[in-house]
């Protein structure tokens, strides 16, 4: 069976689950193709997608709530005829994982895909790096890991079974309270955008050496004359955390004490938790 799998991993802890499900695919001899967004152009992919058929699979760590809206744009242009089912995947940092395996089900029901299975990862936060606990820290481990190993059965024997996949429904992937269901609901990174100042480098640190510009996961950095992040700017700080000369201001005490104080207000549970 042909898998196609769709990434996007800035802080690497979303590659590290692709990359065990991967090499479980391979092990039980399934044909394995996958798509880095980062590096990819969509129209491509979905040409890609289309022609091969199979299974899809997608994978988006959680911002603001949700999946990256890309993932969402793209179920819209997937044709449902060849593909025999899906599997979702969120990574999140341990404040919420929001609504994005909801997102993900809402988007794929619509296109007529069913979801086979879906899997929520705890990872290390991406903005917490310089933080003195950060949450989830040197997540995904080895259990985590193995919990990925498990999923990737379940869906190569879902899908390999004869009629129609199996798939979720709405009920069994409702995993979120009324609160947070509520909070989300209405946000997005359009939201987190008009909270926070814009994403441009100190030109009295900044060199122009064009490493944020190169490592920016969705090309929203520009020269300005100094590198500054447009509106296509997802906030995984993958610029500033890669900066050789720390030329993007971040305050990591009052990240740090924010986040922890949200995910209080959540309150989780920092478990991998597979939807089968």
């Amino acid at each position: 069976m042909k898998h196609n799998m769709i990434y996007m991993s800035p802080s690497g802890s979303t590659k590290k689950i692709i990359n065990r499900i991967s090499k479980a695919l391979k092990d039980l001899d399934q044909t394995v193709s996958s798509f880095n967004m980062a590096e990819e152009e969509a129209g491509s992919v979905i040409d890609n997608v289309n022609d091969a058929g199979g299974v899809l699979w997608l994978a988006s760590p959680v911002y603001v709530g949700h999946p990256l809206p890309l993932f969402i744009e793209m179920i819209r242009e997937i044709d449902p005829v060849r593909i025999v089912c899906a599997c979702a995947v969120a990574t999140w940092g341990g404040v919420t994982s929001g609504l994005a395996l909801m997102d993900f089900h809402k988007a794929l029901q619509a296109r007529g895909i069913p979801l086979a299975a879906a899997g929520l990862f705890p990872s290390v936060h991406s903005s917490m790096w310089g933080a003195q606990n950060p949450l989830c820290s040197s997540r995904p481990d080895e259990k985590d890991l193995s919990e990925a190993g498990r999923l990737t059965s379940i869906v190569v024997k879902k899908a390999g079974q004869a009629g129609t996949v199996a798939e979720l429904t709405s009920q069994q992937i409702a995993y979120q309270g009324d609160k947070a269901a509520e909070d989300f609901s209405g946000k997005s990174l359009d939201t987190l955008r008009a909270m926070l100042p814009a994403k441009t480098a100190d030109p009295e640190k900044c060199t122009q050496c064009g490493l944020c510009i190169s490592e920016c996961p969705v090309n929203a950095l520009h020269y300005t004359p100094y590198p500054a992040a447009d509106e296509s700017c997802i906030f995984c700080n993958r610029c500033v955390r890669n900066c050789p000369e720390q030329a993007f201001p971040f305050d990591h005490e009052g990240t740090e004490k924010h986040l922890t104080h949200m995910s209080g207000i959540y309150n989780e549970s920092r478990e991998t938790i597979l939807f089968i």
